[in-house]
């Protein structure tokens, strides 16, 4: 998981990344190509999220791969993202 979670400290230095109120706009909007959902999530944001990814066709990971503890975020690049999808396969 550390490489995960240095990509995923990668795209947030680039900017690269959707959180707080914004990470539902950009899954409206199909900017955002993963979401990934830690624990510290509430239910009802939790359901929230996956309803809107499941909806807009957003691939959504739930795991504890969060970075400074955030509950949610959205990779908004597509090169991130397929990056942190192959690094978590294995």
């Amino acid at each position: 998981m550390n490489k995960v979670t240095n990509l995923i400290q990668l795209a947030y230095r680039a900017g690269k990344v959707a959180k707080g109120d914004s990470l539902l706009v950009s899954i409206q909007k199909s900017q955002a190509k993963l979401v990934l959902v830690s624990s510290l999530c509430g239910q009802n944001r939790m359901k929230k999220i996956q309803d809107k990814c499941t909806y807009y066709n957003v691939p959504y990971v739930l795991d504890d791969v969060s970075y400074k503890k955030m509950s949610a975020i959205a990779i908004v690049d597509s090169g991130f993202a397929k990056a942190i999808i192959e690094k978590m396969k294995g």
